[in-house]
């Protein structure tokens, strides 16, 4: 079995299919826009026109509609596209301590309970 196959991911988080605008910044400056494909209390996957490399640092502000912003520091895990002009973006959240774990995963059951409410 291949360790990236499906079969052998190990998630610590549910994920949430959700989209939502995601806004990049590097070194406090905005670096670009993004369109959420999932969340989950772990991190986030994007869709956009410009790459981040695995293990850069960025802050990625999350607009979700029915609910606050979101601002949190996150790194690259990967960056892979089709095309040269739509990547996907993996970013895991660095988050310190469970305290943190646990609110970000309340932000993705609310989101979940807005979303499924007619």
């Amino acid at each position: 079995m291949n360790p990236g196959s499906p079969c052998c991911e190990r998630r610590r988080h549910r994920r949430l299919d959700i989209h939502a605008a995601a806004f990049v910044f590097k070194n406090g400056q905005h670096y670009a826009s993004y369109r959420t494909v999932n969340i989950s209390a772990g991190g986030v996957m994007l869709t956009g026109r410009a790459p981040i490399r695995r293990e850069e640092s960025v802050d990625v502000l999350l607009q979700f509609s029915g609910y606050p912003s979101l601002r949190i520091r996150a790194r690259g895990v990967h960056c892979r596209g089709p095309d040269p002009h739509e990547y996907i973006i993996g970013l895991a959240f660095e988050v310190s301590g469970p305290g943190v774990t646990k609110t970000l995963d309340d932000v993705v059951s609310e989101l979940e309970r807005i979303q499924n409410t007619p």
